[in-house]
């Protein structure tokens, strides 16, 4: 059987403002101060990497805009330190793959497949105590 994987915990990072250190970054009337990511949606991958031309960093920055709880601006990823996207980047690739399946899925399974062996075997032995009776009566099958 697989190991279950777990999915991740949602991760926070600090923002840097290069011109106001300690201080929000202001973008369009907006303060972020705070990039956190959970696992990337199919969707979030399909809108990063629709981008014509787009390079692997953008579409990394991409994810983090569309994946991020504050929902960063693109623009506001870009000018971070690439150290700090490289982090989230290297965080992202947790989700990387599917998990394995879920316990209670496996579960079910065994539960359905013990079911099924159960009920062969009250049949097989029905089956049984029908013969040993039918030849105790002296009742015998027809021959063939």
């Amino acid at each position: 059987m697989t190991e279950w994987t777990p999915v991740p915990e949602p991760m926070t990072w600090t923002l840097v403002n290069k011109d106001k250190p300690g201080q929000a970054i202001m973008f369009k009337g907006l303060a972020y101060s705070t990039v956190t990511i959970g696992a990337p949606t199919s969707e979030d991958i399909l809108k990063a990497t629709a981008v014509p031309g787009a390079r692997g960093i953008d579409v990394t920055l991409r994810i983090i805009e569309s994946a991020s709880r504050e929902r960063v601006p693109y623009d506001v990823l870009k000018a971070q330190p690439h150290w700090l996207n490289q982090q989230i980047s290297d965080y992202m690739e947790e989700f990387v793959g599917a998990p394995a399946p879920d316990p209670l899925e496996a579960w079910r399974k065994a539960r359905t497949a013990a079911r099924v062996a159960e009920a062969r075997a009250e049949a097989d032995t029905e089956a049984a105590a029908a013969a040993a009776l039918a030849e105790a009566q002296g009742v015998t099958a027809p021959a063939s």
